[in-house]
């Protein structure tokens, strides 16, 4: 199995991903086999799941917005300029673009974990039509998506609290959605 990660902020992302698990975008039908999920266009519907599931409805803190990223770096390589009567040297640039990059905070509202068996079970499942083939390869897929997920929650979901959210703490639980 492979595992992917990328972090969702709150906002567009987090509501993207609550609309499309709640309903899907995959017009799938109520009689669709199992190798419809590779030949559908867009997500099927999914259900959450996780010990976190629970606790569904929680607000995220909302940051300042800042101006756009070129214009905030145009204007402090403007000041740059005004302040040294040169125009920046190429590491300033470098290290402006850096900080502004920074600079713009967005509530984290999860991270999207995606689960994908490895190519060569993939291959067997969609090509072997005996249906008790593609049992046992779907079966222990999930299984080990349900391990990794089990590891996670026990060992590595952290939340942050405090003032700016300097201190770690552990989770009791995540949320999962699951197509």
């Amino acid at each position: 199995m492979v595992m992917t990660l990328a972090k969702i902020t709150a906002g567009t992302g987090y509501t993207y991903l609550t609309r499309h698990t709640a309903r899907g975008d995959a017009d799938q039908g109520n009689d669709h086999d199992a190798a419809a999920y590779y030949t559908a266009q867009g997500n099927p519907p999914g259900r959450w799941t996780g010990r976190g599931a629970p606790l569904l409805g929680r607000q995220f803190p909302v940051y300042k917005q800042l101006e756009p990223f070129g214009q905030r770096v145009e204007m402090r390589l403007d000041l740059i300029r005004q302040e040294t009567r040169r125009e920046p040297a190429e590491a300033e640039i470098k290290k402006v673009k850096a900080e502004e990059a920074r600079r713009q905070r967005a509530a984290v509202a999860g991270f999207d974990l995606g689960f994908s068996p490895v190519k060569s079970a993939a291959l067997l499942w969609a090509l072997d039509e005996r249906p008790w083939v593609r049992d046992a390869i779907r079966d222990a897929h999930e299984e080990a998506m349900n391990a990794a997920l089990e590891l996670l929650e026990d060992h590595a979901a952290l939340t942050r609290t405090g003032t700016d959210g300097v201190a770690q703490i552990a989770t009791s639980s995540v949320l999962v959605p699951a197509g």
